[in-house]
């Protein structure tokens, strides 16, 4: 550990010390990477799960106004069921394989 002068202030400081204790002033800029995940993966990950709770929800809904649900109802239902969960599947795994 070796001292030198503070260019701000010229009190002596440590080599070691991320800014000067007298001034305040920055001696080792150290660069933080922040990784970063894409809006389109966020995206899938928050649109898919919500595609799910819509293909539970949906047919339950329907028969309570109708009273029965047609085949197309339950198809629609598991349509929302599969591809949300394909959704959200992709997303989670975008965001994991690109970091950002």
């Amino acid at each position: 550990m070796a001292l030198v002068k503070c260019p701000e202030c010229g009190k002596e400081i440590s080599t070691q010390a991320m800014s000067c204790p007298s001034c305040g002033y920055i001696i080792n800029k150290t660069t933080v990477t922040i990784e970063a995940t894409s809006k389109k993966w966020k995206a899938l990950q928050f649109f898919g799960p919500l595609a799910m709770m819509l293909g539970i929800i949906l047919p339950v809904i329907i028969a309570s106004t109708t009273g029965e649900i047609g085949i197309s109802g339950w198809y629609f239902s598991l349509i929302l069921l599969g591809g949300g969960f394909v959704a959200f599947l992709i997303g989670k795994i975008g965001a994991w394989w690109y970091h950002g």
